[in-house]
């Protein structure tokens, strides 16, 4: 679940990126006047991360997380499980109740909130050094070759989006309606929600013992059936 989520997310900074650097965002070199994400009120804390970590199922393997450039999955169960914006929060935030894999792009002040009509907001910061690791570890070298193009930007950027989204039967439908690179709003079009859609299925195959066989945001949850890997180690 969790690297589920940090791939919904950084894709959607990967798509504001690229679309940058080839004119579709003007104004994108002069934007990096603030550090400090939007502060959506939701507040990560060890309970949360208890609470979500043993509704997922999910045993970690994380003494090695601090220094480990790769991931590795065991084993399969069903899951069948409503999250709340805490606890996503908390299983994705850098916090004292985890370590944080070294290659986590986002787990600075990283907030998600899920409004009971099924809009959601995120927030953090996204670290460009790690980001680069990540996805030369997780196979995404195609993508990566566009990071290249950004050295100017500071190695933390603030992030922001809001939209709604949902999976069946690993197919992805994704509408975001909002988005923000530092403080300056970003257009997201048609074209790039397809390619959004395409990377996080793309993804999704690519997890052993992963199969999403419904996901949706309703009643200010993640409502997640399908299987998920038994053992996460780092």
């Amino acid at each position: 679940m969790k690297k589920f989520l940090l791939v919904v997310v950084v894709i959607v900074i990967i798509i504001i990126l690229v679309g940058g650097y080839y004119g579709l965002v003007p104004g994108v070199s002069s934007i990096f006047g603030s550090d400090t994400p939007k502060d959506l009120g939701v507040v990560a804390s060890v309970e949360s991360f208890k609470s979500g970590i043993d509704k997922v199922g999910l045993v970690r393997d994380d003494a090695a997380a601090a220094t480990s450039k790769s991931i590795t999955y065991q084993g399969s169960h069903p899951v069948n499980i409503s999250l709340s914006s805490e606890e996503i929060t908390s299983l994705t935030q850098s916090g004292s109740w985890k370590p944080t894999w070294s290659l986590n792009p986002i787990a600075d002040k990283f907030e998600m909130k899920i409004s009971p009509n099924g809009t959601v907001e995120v927030s953090g910061l996204v670290d460009m050094n790690r980001l680069n690791g990540y996805l030369s570890s997780t196979g995404y070298k195609d993508v990566q070759s566009y990071l290249s193009k950004f050295n100017f930007l500071p190695n933390k950027i603030p992030f922001y989006a809001s939209g709604t989204g949902s999976i069946t039967n690993n197919k992805v439908t994704l509408n975001i309606t909002s988005a923000e690179l530092g403080r300056i709003p970003l257009p997201v079009d048609q074209s790039s929600l397809s390619d959004a859609a395409n990377f996080v299925e793309r993804e999704i195959t690519q997890i052993p013992g992963m199969s999403v066989t419904s996901a949706n945001f309703s009643g200010g949850k993640l409502n997640f059936k399908g299987t998920y890997p038994s053992k996460i180690k780092f």
